[in-house]
């Protein structure tokens, strides 16, 4: 399969983007029709989180969005857009001159900026799934913002969760999708970045929601963390092709993978890496623990 542009000309040379600033296909639903809305039209959220640093236990968030829609979980399909939160956090001090390089926000827009919980609050109340593109950085941030309110709900990742290369995409980072997508959009800000993924989220392939229907379905499914405990180190490099990462302080090559793929991986390694009987240590990680800060 080759690489899915959806902007190519006839001629097959060139790639046109346009600039993409919030205005959706979907007709957007009142408050009163989310509230009246069917067991089977679910609340989901895109969230994004901007932060002066990437350890969420000290770093802090300094923007936040969120964006909803409907799902409609009987026709497999999104029928109306929710509502939007954007909001600036002052996070106490000058940000750094990489952070403002990288998210084009200033020490301007942030100053005395507070977020507006209880907004938030309605939203995640509300909420059937949370996604975010690479939800294991932003779910950290946001449960220590929210102080742990949220712990149990239901995150998707559409970085590991939407098979992109298979679909003939080469890598999940963002800004690549969008210009495989036809489009662009300003500074790497979080309102800008949600915006970017709902309306990938939201894109037919062939007829269907694919991007969507694949990471739903898995969002609600258990997954495994393997660390290779006892892999010779000739295999390292077969291991990080693999996907698994590098962990220093564990000494331990490890990954997490959907339940479906587990079968596979075993015969992998037991084949592969430790040429006969996998050594593997394998957690089960339930579907609302999925995305939490791991090794």
């Amino acid at each position: 399969m080759g690489f899915q542009w959806s902007q190519l000309s006839e001629d097959g040379q060139k790639v046109v983007l346009h600039k993409f600033e919030g205005d959706f296909d979907l007709p957007k639903w009142s408050s009163e029709q989310i509230a009246s809305r069917s067991k089977e039209q679910v609340s989901i959220l895109v969230l994004d989180v901007e932060t002066t640093g990437l350890d969420p236990s000290r770093d802090q968030v300094i923007e936040v969005a969120i964006q909803e829609f409907i799902y409609d979980e009987q026709n497999h399909q999104p029928i109306a857009l929710g509502d939007m939160y954007q909001g600036f956090q002052d996070p106490g001090f000058a940000l750094s001159a990489e952070i403002k390089e990288l998210t084009g926000i200033t020490d301007d827009d942030v100053r005395g900026q507070h977020l507006d919980f209880p907004s938030m609050q309605r939203l995640f109340d509300r909420a059937h799934l949370v996604i975010a593109h690479n939800a294991g950085f932003d779910r950290p941030y946001l449960e220590r913002l929210m102080r742990g309110q949220y712990k149990d709900m239901h995150w998707g990742c559409s970085v590991s969760q939407i098979p992109w290369r298979r679909m003939g995409y080469p890598i999940a980072k963002l800004e690549v999708l969008m210009a495989f997508h036809g489009f662009f959009v300003d500074a790497h800000r979080a309102i800008h970045d949600v915006n970017a993924l709902t309306r990938i989220l939201l894109t037919k392939k062939d007829g269907e929601y694919k991007y969507l229907k694949s990471l739903y379905e898995r969002a609600f499914s258990p997954a495994h963390h393997i660390q290779a405990f006892g892999s010779p180190f000739e295999k390292k490099d077969l291991l990080k092709k693999r996907g698994y990462r590098w962990n220093a302080a564990q000494k331990v090559w490890h990954k997490t993978l959907d339940a479906s793929q587990l079968e596979d991986e075993q015969a992998y390694l037991a084949a592969d890496i430790y040429g006969g009987q996998s050594q593997a240590r394998i957690q089960t990680i339930e579907a609302f623990d999925r995305f939490k800060k791991r090794v």
